[in-house]
This record gives structure tokens, C-alpha cells and sequence, in this order.
């Protein structure tokens, strides 16, 4: 039987560190960083869709900026920059953004996700929710 000497001891742990700093470590944070932006893109798709199915209905850009923010708010998101456009039907700005029939109401919510880690690049998060207008 090999006996170990006394100058290995503690080899296993000091390898187990360098393994686990250089390689496991930025993969767990990848994990959690993916998770997160998935995260936050789902609640700013909602609060888009939130939004849009209100002014296509109450014709307020108002209150459907109140409603993107209260739904982003929820989520602890702030920050976010909500933008309500009409289209006609052939798919170009209508101004006055007034939401008549035959037009689609559009909400475009943009929030600037800062990563947590210095891996990983800060980007702009968009969704965006279109709707019939009248209901």
C-alpha cells in the first residue's frame, strides 16, 4: 500500500478551488444570468401586452402607460421606457395617435438589463404587444 506524504496534503482542495473559480464558477453564473434576462424579458413582453390590450380599449395612452408600469413595477422592474404608437393598416405611424377602428395599437416596452457579472455584455430587453383597436 502507497502512503501518502506529508507534502500532498491539502492538494485535492487546492484543486478543487482553481477547477471551481476558472471553470464551474462562470458556467453558475451563466445559469443564473440566462435565467434572469429570461425572466425579465417575460414580464416586459406581459406588461407590453398588458398595455396594449388597455389603450386598444380605453383609447388613454395614459392609461396604458400606467398599466405597463404598475405591471413592471410588480416585478420589481423600474426604469423601463414605454412607448404607445397606432398603425394603419399598412403597417405606418398614425398621428394623431388616436386608436380608431381598423387601426392596430402598438406598445413597445424597452428596459435597460444590466448584467450581473462582468462575463456577460449589459443589453436592452424589448417587448412589444399589438392589438386590434376598438376590442
Amino acid at each position: 500500500m502507497a502512503r501518502r506524504l506529508s507534502s500532498d496534503r491539502g492538494a485535492v482542495a487546492v484543486e478543487f478551488a482553481l477547477i471551481f473559480t476558472l471553470v464551474l464558477a462562470p458556467i453558475l453564473l451563466g445559469i443564473i444570468q440566462y435565467g434572469r434576462a429570461y425572466n425579465i424579458q417575460n414580464t416586459v413582453s406581459a406588461a407590453a401586452r398588458e398595455a396594449v390590450r388597455t389603450y386598444a380599449i380605453s383609447n388613454s395612452a395614459t392609461s396604458a402607460t400606467t398599466t405597463a408600469t404598475s405591471t413592471l413595477t410588480a416585478a420589481s422592474i423600474t426604469g423601463a421606457t414605454i412607448t404607445v404608437t397606432v398603425l394603419n393598416s399598412a403597417g405606418t405611424a398614425v398621428t394623431p395617435v388616436t386608436c380608431t377602428a381598423g387601426n392596430n395599437a402598438q406598445v413597445t416596452v424597452s428596459y435597460p438589463y444590466a448584467a450581473i457579472s462582468a462575463y456577460f455584455p449589459s443589453l436592452t430587453i424589448t417587448g412589444t404587444g399589438v392589438m386590434r383597436c376598438g376590442g
